[in-house]
């Protein structure tokens, strides 16, 4: 397979990149090793700006609004922020499902897969019932700190 983009990560990065990049004509694989939304590690709290940054976003994907936090130093200090709209609680399945199928709908192709491999403009995906190899000219690393992407 011969793509332009390759993004590793279904999360809100992967999915907004692949879908940012889809719909500007370029053939997009958009690649993750679970379904959107299924290993996520987040509280599902974004502030307004980064809400408002997302492409494609519901109001359906909010649980909850948070007017106030307060930080605890490891000494006891205690700091608390007050203000109406200060961050949106977001259902994070939703949210990843979401962005995946309008990176879909942009025209984005998604594989359920784990890339290796990702050398020279090659890649190889591991899917459920064999592997892919896959050519890129571009590749987007989206998938965490810990990312095959080089």
């Amino acid at each position: 397979m011969l793509v332009d983009a390759l993004v590793i990560g279904a999360g809100p990065a992967g999915s907004t990149a692949a879908g940012i990049l889809a719909s500007r004509g370029l053939r997009v694989l958009l690649v993750d090793q679970a379904s959107p939304g299924e290993r996520t590690r987040c509280a599902g709290i974004l502030g307004p700006r980064a809400w408002s940054a997302l492409p494609h976003r519901s109001d359906d994907w909010i649980v909850g609004r948070v007017d106030w936090a307060e930080f605890v130093s490891p000494g006891g200090v205690r700091l608390r922020v007050e203000r109406r709209g200060l961050a949106l609680v977001v259902d994070r399945l939703a949210v990843d499902r979401g962005l995946a199928q309008w990176a879909e709908s942009e025209g984005a192709e998604f594989l359920l897969g784990r890339a290796s491999g990702l050398a020279g403009g090659r890649a190889v995906i591991r899917l459920s019932g064999g592997v892919e190899e896959v050519r890129f000219r571009y590749a987007v690393g989206a998938d965490g700190p810990l990312s095959t992407v080089r």
